[in-house]
């Protein structure tokens, strides 16, 4: 912020909105004749004490920032004589409490009354055979929950530039926004099924060994899974101590001996990407094990890159799908074969019948590539459906 601002003792009006700022100077307390403050849309965690000799200021409008109720002086802000309005809104640590409100009656001592606008958080509810807070309560049939793991801002855009839908942020929360695309959805009708074979495969052998090492680590599982937000049996990942960045550091030394406790496992994995992807095989940094894993449609936030897909066991259907467009969806047959699969899009596995283990190499370190294809390395001879 240019220090020549606090030097405008006449400066009615000021807004700072939408500038990313993290802190509000003190030296704001010069600027005498203020009566609107807008500081909205930024990243203050906090409001300074020094607004207090702003005497003639009407107006603070602190709407959408990192605010927390304990770093907002509400004993000052209460005996500013002129204050009108105090907007907090879209601070997730800031509630509405009643308690804030009677604060303020009973520390402005003047008879005006201090408007405080604050976000009531409500839950809102969910029906579980639809959509749950977590990808394991997601019916993964169900257009709905393909389309929850995306972010608000992601469904208003889509429903914005598919739809020609225009909401507003002001007034239109994430349940409008999803409602709306799914009314657009249904007049449009079901979304097109492609079903694609991918290219990669290892020897056959290899995965015989996998799947003896998968069923005996299923057998021998204690305890709850390692990723409970999502549906399966059994859950692991082994991580290589390279993904710290301290190799030295607590967390290495941890994934090296979690590594050396299921060897097998990981020396059976690292051989078959070797011999199907020598590139990738260089930078993935971890790879999760999983016994019947059931639909859980959600997003990998904390992949690079694409991620390998291999499905072994003794079942018919559990297709690894994923969004690949507005309006389709990509199912690849992973059953001894290597998907390569950009879990960035919101992804989950197809009904299936029988046992299904599925082994997923994917990156978390290194230099990101930019989003392309949902799924890539699959022959062109496929079967679409709608």
């Amino acid at each position: 912020m240019p220090p020549d601002v606090f030097l405008m003792s006449g400066l009615r009006v000021l807004d700072l909105s939408r500038n990313k700022l993290k802190v509000l100077p003190p030296e704001i307390k010069f600027l005498s004749s203020l009566l609107e403050l807008n500081v909205s849309r930024n990243s203050l965690k906090s409001i300074p004490a020094e607004l207090g000799y702003l005497a003639e200021l009407e107006t603070i409008n602190a709407l959408s920032n990192k605010l927390n109720q304990r770093t907002i002086p509400f004993g000052i802000l209460a005996k500013m004589p002129q204050l009108r309005l105090l907007d907090l809104r879209y601070n997730e640590k800031c509630k509405s409490r009643p308690e804030i409100e009677n604060f303020f009656k009973e520390s402005n001592s003047s008879d005006s009354f201090i408007k405080i606008l604050i976000t009531k958080r409500v839950k809102p509810i969910r029906d579980p055979g639809i959509v749950g807070d977590h990808a394991c309560d997601r019916d993964a049939t169900k257009l709905r929950s393909q389309l929850e793991p995306w972010g608000t801002p992601m469904l208003r855009r889509r429903l914005a530039e598919c739809f020609g839908v225009i909401t507003d942020p002001e007034k239109h929360r994430r349940e409008y926004v999803m409602e709306a695309l799914l009314g657009c959805y249904a007049k449009e009708g079901p979304r097109s099924v492609r079903f694609v074979t991918p290219m990669k495969a290892c020897r056959h052998e290899l995965y015989d060994e996998l799947l003896k090492e998968l069923e005996m680590w299923a057998a021998l599982s204690k305890g709850p899974r390692e990723r409970p937000t999502i549906n399966a049996t059994g859950y692991m990942i082994l991580r290589s101590p390279a993904e710290f960045s301290k190799k030295s550091g607590q967390k290495a030394l941890l994934a090296a001996a979690k590594v050396k406790r299921h060897q097998c496992l990981w020396d059976l994995a690292a051989t078959i990407i070797e011999e199907t992807d020598p590139e990738f095989s260089k930078k993935y940094t971890a790879v999760a094990f999983t016994h019947n894993f059931v639909g859980s449609p959600h997003i990998d936030t904390q992949n690079i890159g694409p991620f390998y897909a291999l499905g072994l066991g003794t079942y018919t259907g559990g297709e690894l799908c994923v969004e690949s467009g507005v309006r389709e969806i990509t199912c690849c047959d992973t059953l001894r074969k290597l998907a390569l699969v950009d879990g960035r899009y919101p992804h989950w596995v197809a009904p299936y019948d029988g046992v299904r283990y599925s082994v997923i190499y994917y990156q978390t370190l290194g230099v990101p590539s930019a989003c392309g294809a949902a799924v890539l390395g699959y022959n062109s001879d496929t079967n679409t459906k709608d």
